[in-house]
């Protein structure tokens, strides 16, 4: 069976929702000042099971209802806190922490080549995907096409660009 709700108009929903409960945000409690504020609010979010049912429906402005986000409302229809964020600290601390976890030598696999192993982490060779200039050290790099390492490619070594070696050879 065909939900007749889902064939409104949100302008329509908008009337019929403001007609039921008056002209002002569930939200807030506040009036609306003028019509472009006002948005439709899924009381019980579609994420946890909400339906698009004008029962389902409050008016709210923009800011209330981006507030309100996901959350379910408590029984007496206030809106529970959202849970806590991780504080600048903790997420600072967290990055350290990958980031001392991964091998300077080769940045977990990164700058080896492909079918090479790290002597000090035994990482093999980096994903598939990793550039190819970054898989070369530039220690062992020849600096010639049309595999070049990091210094070659942002300019730090000087090398032949690729249309005088395709023209003149090596």
């Amino acid at each position: 069976m065909l939900n007749q709700n889902l064939l409104l108009s949100k302008k329509d929903k908008i009337k019929l929702v403001r007609e039921r409960d008056g002209f002002s945000c569930a939200i807030c409690q506040k009036d609306f000042k003028v019509n472009s504020d006002v948005t439709l609010d899924h009381w019980i979010p579609r994420a946890a099971g909400g339906s698009e049912d004008i029962s389902n429906l409050r008016l709210a402005h923009k800011k209330c209802n981006a507030w309100k986000s996901d959350r379910i409302p408590n029984e007496d229809g206030s809106i529970p806190p959202r849970p806590p964020r991780a504080n600048y600290q903790d997420r600072r601390r967290r990055k350290r922490e990958i980031l001392e976890s991964l091998c300077t030598d080769c940045y977990d696999g990164r700058l080896l080549l492909e079918g090479e192993l790290c002597p000090y982490c035994g990482t093999p060779a980096g994903p598939e995907d990793w550039p190819h200039w970054a898989k070369r050290r530039a220690n062992l790099c020849k600096h010639t096409p049309p595999e070049w390492c990091w210094a070659c490619s942002i300019g730090i070594v000087d090398r032949k660009p690729v249309f005088l070696v395709l023209l003149e050879g090596e």
